[in-house]
């Protein structure tokens, strides 16, 4: 496994609360995907020579999900399912 990007047991209480468990390969997932957000957000700001640091306003990265409704596909971060 690659380096962990999440708190493990905060993530499982979480789901856990939902009445769901995580799968094997669910947290190393997940922390790829944070991985892969914040170096989106590094190249994002480091393109602007007048900013030094990371806001929310960064986070632009999409994610590929599934939904079972119509709205399915790609949608950007704070919409899972349009």
């Amino acid at each position: 496994m690659a380096e962990n990007y999440v708190v493990v047991s905060k993530i499982k209480k979480l789901v856990k609360e939902s009445g769901l468990r995580t799968g094997g390969d669910y947290i190393e997932g997940l922390s790829k995907k944070v991985e892969e957000l914040v170096r989106a957000s590094v190249s994002k700001v480091q393109t602007d020579a007048n900013k030094k640091t990371l806001g929310a306003e960064d986070l632009v990265l999409l994610l590929n999900y599934s939904c079972r409704h119509e709205g399915a596909g790609r949608q950007a971060i704070g919409d899972p399912c349009g």
